[in-house]
């Protein structure tokens, strides 16, 4: 999805013109890509769906007034930087599925029906060692400024697909790697390897990793993070 800077001759656009669907919400004017029926959808859709309409449901008809009201404030006290690094404003659901998802995915249960008390923390600067024959990824801990690093936190770490050394920026598609529980503490004593299999990826080539970290006890969550390496032998 891309997003749109207005200036002083455009200062509105809807609608569909050719491939692509002009729209606005809350963040602004945005455009994506126009869709119709598509073929049967593969099993991380299907997940993905299925999450999406869990959280639905539970906000409409789980979560009370009083804790629906706590995701409407941290909205609007937390409001998320766009690419411009210009803050824009999402609603109480849009966050409250930010903070829910992953870790749905995962266990198929609601961590957080209230909202955490702090604000989303900076994105975590990782690095990682890619290695093939098996394909391994060997993650070192990050700086976090995230006060609850004594708690378990949850990983979620994505995988992209391999790219050519020469390409130097990679949005997606990214695909669901691993799922890891760790204090910083532990991290910071061995790194994180993960193992893909099937093998998937080859000597020479680029790939990127993206990653969040979510405290498992406050529910407070980073902003993702992106990095790169190249497969070595």
């Amino acid at each position: 999805m891309a997003v749109i800077q207005t200036g002083s001759i455009v200062s509105d656009i809807r609608g569909s013109v050719g491939d692509e669907t002009y729209s606005r919400n809350q963040g602004g004017l945005y455009v994506k890509s126009r869709s119709g029926p598509t073929a049967e959808p593969n099993a991380n859709r299907l997940v993905i769906t299925a999450a999406m309409t869990a959280l639905s449901q539970a906000w409409s008809g789980t979560l009370t007034d009083a804790q629906r009201a706590t995701w409407r404030t941290y909205a609007k006290q937390y409001p998320k930087a766009n690419r411009w690094g210009q803050r824009t404003l999402h609603n109480g659901y849009n966050r409250f599925v930010a903070v829910n998802f992953a870790k749905y995915v995962q266990s198929s249960a609601i961590a957080f029906a209230s909202a955490p008390i702090a604000p989303p923390f900076n994105p975590p600067d990782f690095t990682f060692a890619a290695t093939t024959a098996p394909d391994t990824f060997t993650i070192t801990a990050p700086l976090l400024n995230e006060p609850n690093t004594d708690h378990p936190l949850w990983i979620f770490t994505y995988v992209g697909a391999e790219q050519n050394v020469g390409v130097n920026f990679y949005a997606h598609p990214f695909t669901s790697l691993s799922y890891d529980v760790r204090t910083l503490a532990a991290w910071q004593a061995a790194a994180l390897v993960v193992t893909s299999d099937p093998p998937a990826f080859t000597t020479g080539k680029k790939i990127w990793l993206r990653m969040r970290v979510q405290c498992s006890i406050s529910g407070n969550i980073s902003t993702p993070a992106q990095a790169s390496a190249i497969f070595d032998a």
